[in-house]
């Protein structure tokens, strides 16, 4: 099974969320699961569906470019999971 990282501001109602989550319940899970990095630490709408449904939800904080916190907090996060090779990074533009 493959699992996608998707990284969010918070799922809410919001349009992109939306969109992911509409692709979420209609795919394959049992191939592809989805996670989602999430920069705020409260329970979100579609948090306990995507939980529902499989799939991980990690918490950094507020995202702020400028805050060394911030930073710390993706190495954290990225280092931990990249060498489990949990995720292969994949670039699409």
């Amino acid at each position: 099974m493959f699992r996608v990282l998707q990284v969010v501001t918070y799922m809410g109602r919001g349009g992109l969320e939306t969109m992911l989550m509409n692709y979420y319940r209609h795919m394959d899970r049992s191939r592809i699961q989805f996670d989602f990095l999430v920069h705020r630490d409260f329970q979100a709408d579609y948090d306990g569906e995507i939980e529902s449904l499989g799939g991980r939800i990690y918490r950094v904080p507020r995202l702020n470019p400028l805050s060394p916190g911030y930073y710390r907090a993706l190495n954290r996060f990225f280092f931990h999971l990249i060498p489990t090779r949990l995720y292969i990074p994949i670039w699409i533009v």
